[in-house]
């Protein structure tokens, strides 16, 4: 690591379902400028070109790391889940920004970075968002999932709910705990209690959460908690962590409701943190993945 250039310049971009940011990091993965702008629902490549170009000004950039929602394959390419039209990229899009582009998942940059920072060779970074995003760093080295189904925010949830997952499937994780489900399932789940409906997004369900004789506590702690327990031991079982860290705004805006659900046996097994690094984690992940792989 001595023998790294200390001028040289990552251009991390982190592509989000509903902002995409940019950011410059120097050799120390200290962030130089930083951008973000909405996500563009067309034109996706031509259009972070240009923020790149406008960001990186008169840097010359030595490599380029992408973050995304998705499945990337062993050639570079990625079709991203978080956007409309489930648009396809590749590395080679890039290569005007620099001959070293790496993509990345996102769930798995985050993972990538808080092992590095908690100094652990076995930890699993769990996000929930809109969706739920999973990565994992197993005896040092990132866990690599190829396909949509082997992501564990679509592990299967045992449910009589038959709720829909976005990625076209029925009872994933994703479908009961991520952000734009839990609404539809809170409505499910009160049609069952024969209660009345109620039309709320998932901050008002957290909020209504707060009150401890509320419905919507007893759906956050009662049903939510264990729903996400069954995932959370699911993963300890098959990747037996010593770290979970979680992360992502639903988990982050709401976590005493979030933990308070969860199976004792969770904590019992590994040790549960909070990110500190909030929307920029995935960033982090990918500028300390790309400058790693050029050592």
């Amino acid at each position: 690591m001595s023998s790294r250039n200390l001028n040289s310049r990552i251009l991390a971009i982190d592509i989000g379902a509903t902002n995409t940011r940019l950011a410059i990091f120097d050799s120390k993965l200290h962030i130089i400028r930083s951008t973000k702008s909405e996500t563009p629902r067309s034109g996706l490549i031509s259009s972070i070109k240009i923020m790149a170009e406008n960001l990186c000004q008169q840097d010359t950039i030595d490599s380029v790391a992408i973050s995304v929602a998705g499945p990337v394959d062993k050639d570079g390419s990625v079709v991203l889940t978080n956007v409309s039209r489930r648009l396809s990229l590749h590395e080679n899009d890039f290569m005007e920004l620099s001959k070293h582009v790496f993509i990345i998942n996102d769930a798995t940059a985050a993972a990538y970075y808080e092992a590095r920072g908690n100094n652990s060779e076995d930890l699993v970074y769990v996000t929930i968002s809109s969706g739920i995003g999973v990565g994992a760093v197993k005896g040092g080295e990132i866990v690599r999932f190829y396909t949509v189904k082997d992501e564990l925010g679509h592990l299967e949830i045992p449910s009589d709910f038959n709720q829909a997952c976005g990625c076209g499937g029925k009872n994933h994780w994703e479908s009961f705990s991520a952000g734009l489900n839990i609404p539809t399932f809170y409505a499910a789940w009160r049609e069952s209690k024969e209660l009345s409906p109620v039309h709320m997004d998932v901050q008002e369900i957290f909020m209504a959460a707060e009150q401890t004789e509320s419905e919507a506590h007893e759906f956050i702690v009662n049903v939510i908690g264990p729903t996400n327990s069954f995932a959370l031991l699911t993963i300890i079982e098959r990747y037996k962590p010593e770290i979970i860290v979680l992360g992502g705004p639903v988990i982050l805006a709401n976590r005493e409701l979030f933990t308070a659900g969860l199976d004792a046996r969770i904590s019992n097994q590994t040790k549960l943190l909070f990110t500190n690094h909030d929307d920029e984690v995935c960033l982090l992940g990918a500028a300390a993945f790309a400058m790693d792989k050029l050592g």
